[in-house]
Order: structure tokens, then C-alpha cells, then sequence
């Protein structure tokens, strides 16, 4: 199943993605924002800690300024 999703997001194996963000619109809805997305980093970034603060400051940024009731 893995190899399945791992083609899939990665255009059989030509694109990689850097990084992934996992919005839990359920988890947001009953506890707010703290904990209902969840980051995944390529492993090259993973240890480099300004570039997990920017996307934490990017996804806070995008739930403040836009209504997420409406996606």
C-alpha cells in the first residue's frame, strides 16, 4: 500500500514533494487550532528548525486570514 501511495504523490517516483500539511478540520472544530495540522519535512530538512517555524507561521498566517469554514 505504501509504494501505491508513494507513486502516487510523487508522479511515479519524477517529483518530490519537500513538504506536506495535514489539516484535521475535525480536531479544529472541537480544540482549535493548536495540534490540527500536522507538518511532514523531506528527511534533507527535517533537523533545520527555521524552516519548520516558517510553515508553522504559514499555516497559522492561513487559518487567521481565511475562513477555513469554507473550503
Amino acid at each position: 500500500m505504501f509504494k501505491f501511495f508513494q507513486n502516487l504523490f510523487t508522479n511515479n517516483k519524477t517529483k518530490i514533494p519537500l513538504f506536506w500539511v495535514y489539516f484535521n478540520y475535525q480536531y479544529y472544530k472541537k480544540f482549535g487550532k493548536n495540534g490540527s495540522c500536522q507538518l511532514s519535512v523531506h528527511p534533507m530538512f527535517k533537523d533545520d528548525k527555521h524552516i519548520k517555524e516558517t510553515l508553522n507561521n504559514l499555516v497559522d498566517y492561513i487559518r487567521d486570514e481565511y475562513n477555513v469554514d469554507e473550503f
